[in-house]
This record gives structure tokens, sequence and C-alpha cells, in this order.
């Protein structure tokens, strides 16, 4: 029996709808990966948005944090819609991808010193006004 890995299954003799010259093929791809791109902005907008909220301080650990949350939402509803981690197409899971990617450079803002000193000052300060 023959070894069959993924390179070779047939998906690339079937042709899955290219023409001959591959046109249409290259098309699709751009389109996916217009509708990637257009998805991973939508949330790191929406995570932006949110995190901006905050004082300046606490922007890049909530981005940090919000953007994660939003790659395993991604991740989860990709996977509830069948969507396997694949290397032949974009999908979801690369939204998840390049989310998680900029989490970890906004991770790189983050400085752990100044926020907790902002924690410590916002702790007094709220335990002197319930004194009150």
């Amino acid at each position: 029996m023959q070894h069959r890995g993924w390179f070779d299954d047939g998906h690339w003799r079937r042709g899955h709808g290219r023409r001959r010259d591959g046109e249409r093929g290259a098309s699709d791809l751009i389109a996916r990966l217009r509708d990637v791109l257009l998805e991973t902005g939508l949330w790191a907008a929406g995570s932006l948005a949110a995190a901006s909220l905050m004082p300046p301080v606490l922007v890049a650990p909530l981005l940090r944090e919000l953007l994660l949350f939003s790659a395993a939402f991604v991740s989860l509803s990709a996977l509830f819609r069948g969507e396997a981690l694949t290397l032949r197409r974009v999908n979801r899971q690369d939204v998840a991808m390049l989310l998680l990617a900029l989490a970890l450079i906004a991770g790189l803002f983050v400085e752990p010193e100044a926020v907790r000193a902002f924690v410590e000052s916002g702790a007094a300060g709220q335990a002197g006004s319930a004194g009150l």
C-alpha cells in the first residue's frame, strides 16, 4: 500500500473548479485572503475600540487580552462550523492565527511596573473614598 501524504491526495489533479489557465483559482484565493484580512481588521478594530475606553496605562494589557479572547472565539466558531485546520485553503483558523500574532505584538507594549503602580494607586484611592 502506497502512502499518500498531504501533497498527493488527488486534490491537485481534480482542479476543484479552476480553469485550465488557473485564473479562477488565483482570483478565488485573492478573494479569500481579502475576506480574512477584513475579518481580522474588524476584530482588531473592535478590540482596540473597547481597550481605548480604559486609562492609557491599561490599553495595551486590555488590548492583548481582548485579542486573545477574540482569537479563541474565532477558532471555536470555526470548529463548530466544521472548518478544519488545513494548509490548502484560507479559513477562520487563519484569522485566529493573525489575531494571536497581534496579541503577541500588543503584549510587547505592556509595562508591568506601570500597571502595578496604577492598580495600587487606584486601590488606595478607592479605600480612602470608602471611608468617607
